[in-house]
């Protein structure tokens, strides 16, 4: 026996050391290197904003740049099919978090046609020092999105197979890609091209010859985004001098999402026949480095523009410098420490540069070099986010508070100042500030987007910041949303020196039974966010709101774990929700629910894969996926439920794209009030009882006004921290709200309450000094039956509902005036239905239910 055992030790021994060892695709490669493998350990994965790479999934890159392509598995955000390149980005110090942009990138075969990967080969892993190569082998299949959209099967398949070779040579930014197309089963006729979708919260489109002007754009030889904040770029190029477009019916993908198109030519293959096409799918640190690896590839004569942007401060880090070309954007370098800048354009071309450090506007209370967080990124980049979010990391410069360069000076920038503020309660806050100084703001083509024209913006997680602000004089405003009182102030920014201000922000008014909610929010999880979601918890606790929801458009995002991080854990909770997103049926919130980490988008319903016939299975479908979670109708008369069913009081004209089988409706979207109003009014009348909300839905920084446009809830008690989703679902359901973009309204009775015939409400308004209410009306079913102008602040007002019949009361109150300087929309608020069961026998609606039109 001991001799079998030996034996077998033996021989188990030299299988194991004949199995090939598994390659270490985290570590870094010299120059003249290369390498492809499949993923199996997460160290080899890399993060960034849109991050969703996975162990099994296939990791190619070099000592320059790095790519994980998807493997045969549903993937995330819209386009499940695998074999696609999903996360891109330059390689980086070991302490640098990663920056991938990349939501969707891959070929495209007429509109909407996708490559549905069978296999994802190994041909050669570099290790040779040859090129690394991946080859991906598969069938047409429809962009899911563009026919669950139109819940349409209008992309037809055609038998087309397909094969993607994926090459990368050592030290190049590009990785090669080669599609060949065989019409195997009938003729067939359309373009071919690719399809880039990057973050928008994290980058902009660009156009060459257009620059950030990109929708004036009809062809071009490359397109890309770039990272707004100098983090990477990334680009689709053409391997030979063709122009690239969008055509080939792609204008309805243009509708639903800003994309990168790059179709090539239309192709006409008789059944048998095959046809190949090529190009670039680039990554950089700016774009002159991929414009300059490009030119060289097809050929192009070029000379060498270089230069150092300048400031009465010293050599500028981190500018942008356009570089022009007949007057024409061309590409844009990022200029390096010692600001330094090279690129390279064809010889013999009228060539100017323009220096930029602007900056995005933008200041959020975070430590340099803080990498964004994406919830699908792998377990390791995610933790690496995570403590960069709470310590910091290696810094990627970016020039701010220094304008634009002149003309006459275009690589001269100005020494900007700086801002200290600081709150004496040391809690979160927002200050905007609004130049008073008039400024060119530039060439539109070449000048980065800010959060507006005038101003910019800073949050500040534990009530002081301090950023760079360009020279001048400004109006300063900080707040704290709807609760709290404002300071304004008059500011000069010297350059060199820094600017402080303190002061202090009190409370109007002391909730102790009541959070305030948001219950619909984006960021970078949603197609068309526009901010990170640790940007979007320090915007929601700096507007004071004390619950956010994470209503990403198909996506089960969980920001949980970044309140620890952030430091946010005792004034801000955050509650897992869905905005399932419907095109034709409208949109609704599903809250609360918890993510599944194995499924793509944290396990969101794939509406547009798993269609339904009718709105009613569609809510009984998420009745089933999250039985416990409650359904808000989204801006219902505004692309929502009741706009999509064709409603009007008392009809429903398309019943097949209604329900009542909902918990909770808003009332007011963005400051937006009086249309959907009209519509609780009626489906309340008519006995159906759903929780008033009042949203921001903000997609941004200040869009939508977040902590202007909230939900009271009422809860028994005033510390987020202890919120639960129990206690949650209870006051939604139990409907205990007041929805507000002003006032919060005190009734002695809690709204949502069921009374007696005769019962006294007793009512007090509670707003800070910026805020004017000129009236408290009292509404029975829905008209107004008594009014009091010009209530005071904290006074007790006495009403008796005293209906004949059973009947429903709510109390609004309202202004003219706007409410400067916070805001410049009027206030309005309401508070939940209060119901009059008049014999005790039950609640009767006032009027019948909802009829089906014609």
């Amino acid at each position: 026996k001991r001799t079998s055992y030996s034996a077998s030790m033996l021989i188990l021994s030299l299988l194991l050391a004949c199995k090939p060892a598994v390659p270490d695709l985290s570590e870094p490669l010299e120059p003249g290197e290369v390498r492809a493998g499949v993923v199996e350990h997460a160290e080899a994965l890399f993060g960034g904003i849109s991050a969703e790479g996975r162990l099994g999934d296939t990791k190619i890159y070099n000592s320059e740049v790095r790519f994980i392509i998807q493997a045969p598995r549903d993937g995330g955000f819209y386009i499940a099919q695998g074999g696609k390149p999903i996360d891109a980005d330059i390689v980086r110090p070991g302490n640098q978090p990663g920056r991938d942009l990349v939501d969707e990138w891959g070929g495209m075969f007429g509109l909407g046609r996708l490559l549905d990967a069978d296999s994802v080969e190994i041909l050669n892993d570099g290790s040779d020092g040859e090129t690394a190569h991946v080859r991906v082998v598969g069938s047409e299949s429809p962009m899911e999105l563009v026919t669950g959209a139109l819940e349409a099967d209008i992309i037809q398949n055609k038998g087309v197979q397909l094969v993607t070779d994926y090459r990368l040579e050592p030290d190049s930014p590009f990785l090669h890609v080669e599609t060949t197309l065989t019409a195997e089963s009938e003729a067939v006729q359309f373009t071919v091209g690719d399809m880039l979708m990057a973050s928008l919260d994290a980058s902009d489109l660009w156009v060459p010859g257009h620059g950030l002007a990109s929708a004036e754009a009809e062809e071009w030889p490359w397109i890309g985004f770039l990272g707004r904040r100098n983090e990477v770029a990334i680009g689709i190029f053409s391997d030979d001098t063709e122009m690239l477009d969008a055509s080939g019916g792609t204008e309805l993908l243009l509708e639903l999402a800003t994309l990168a198109i790059a179709m090539q030519e239309e192709i006409d293959l008789a059944q048998g026949e095959q046809f190949t096409f090529g190009r670039y799918y680039g990554v950089g640190r700016d774009f002159a480095s991929l414009t300059d690896a490009w030119q060289k590839r097809i050929g192009v004569s070029t000379t060498t523009v270089e230069g150092t942007v300048t400031a009465p401060d010293g050599n500028v880090a981190g500018a942008r410098v356009n570089i022009l070309v007949d007057d024409a954007p061309f590409t844009v370098a990022f200029t390096d420490a010692d600001g330094h800048f090279s690129a390279k354009v064809p010889k013999g071309a009228a060539v100017s540069t323009l220096a930029e450090g602007r900056g995005p506007g933008v200041h959020m209370d975070l430590p340099e070099g803080y990498g964004p967080y994406s919830p699908y990124a792998g377990e390791v980049p995610a933790q690496k986010s995570l403590n960069s979010l709470r310590d910091g990391a290696c810094a990627i410069p970016l020039a701010q508070g220094r304008g634009v360069a002149s003309p006459e000076a275009p690589l001269v920038l100005k020494e900007p100042g700086q801002l200290s503020l600081e709150a004496g309660d040391g809690l979160p806050f927002t200050a905007i500030l609004t130049a008073l100084d008039a400024a060119d703001p530039g060439d539109d083509r070449l000048v980065i987007r800010r959060m507006s024209s005038s101003g910019e913006g800073a949050w500040s997680r534990d009530g002081n910041i301090l950023f760079p602000l360009a020279a001048g004089n400004y109006q300063l405003l900080v707040h704290r949303g709807l609760r709290w009182e404002v300071h304004e102030a008059e500011i000069e920014i010297k350059a060199g020196e820094t600017t402080e201000v303190n002061f202090d922000l009190e409370a109007a008014y002391v909730l102790d039974e009541w959070l305030i909610a948001d219950p619909h929010t984006h960021a970078s999880p949603s197609g068309d966010g526009s901010i990170p979601m640790a940007d979007r918890l320090i915007v929601e606790a700096g507007g004071g709101v004390q619950v956010h929801f994470g209503t990403d458009h198909d996506h089960v995002a969980d920001y949980r774990p970044l309140l620890a991080p952030l430091g946010l854990g005792d004034v801000l909770g955050s509650v897992v929700s869905d905005e399932v997103s419907p095109v034709i049926r409208g949109h609704r919130n599903v809250y609360p629910i918890e993510p599944d980490p194995s499924a793509p988008n944290g396990g969101a319903w794939a509406w547009w894969t798993d269609r339904v016939t009718s709105t009613e299975e569609g809510f009984e479908h998420i009745r089933e996926k999250h039985p416990e979670a409650l359904i808000q109708l989204n801006h219902p008369t505004s692309g929502g439920v009741a706009d999509a069913a064709d409603w009007s009081p008392g009809e429903i004209g398309t019943p097949s794209k209604w329900t009542e089988n909902f918990d909770a409706v808003e009332v007011i979207n963005s400051f937006e009030w009086a249309p959907i109003f009209e519509f609780f009014v009626d489906i309340t009348n008519r006995g159906i009882l759903a929780t008033p909300t009042g949203v921001s839905d903000s997609h941004g920084y200040t869009a939508g006004g977040p902590g202007f446009n909230v939900t009271f809830l009422h809860v028994g008690h005033n510390d987020p921290s202890e919120l639960t989703n129990d206690t949650l679902r209870e006051s939604l359901l139990a409907r205990k709200t007041v929805v507000s973009m002003g006032p919060f309204i005190e009734t002695s009775v809690l709204p949502g309450s069921i009374v007696q015939q005769n019962t006294n409400v007793e009512v007090r308004l509670y707003a800070p000094s910026w805020m004017q209410i000129d009236a408290l009306d009292l509404l029975k079913n829905g008209e107004i039956v008594e009014q009091v102008i010009a209530p005071e602040l904290s006074e007790t007002l006495d009403f008796t509902l005293a209906p004949e019949e059973d009947a429903w009361y709510s109390f609004v109150a309202h202004g003219d005036q706007a409410m400067a300087p916070a805001h410049g929309r009027t206030p309005w608020a309401m508070t939940s239905p209060i119901l009059v069961d008049v014999n005790g026998d039950g609640w009767d609606a006032p009027l019948p239910g909802l009829t089906e039109g014609p």
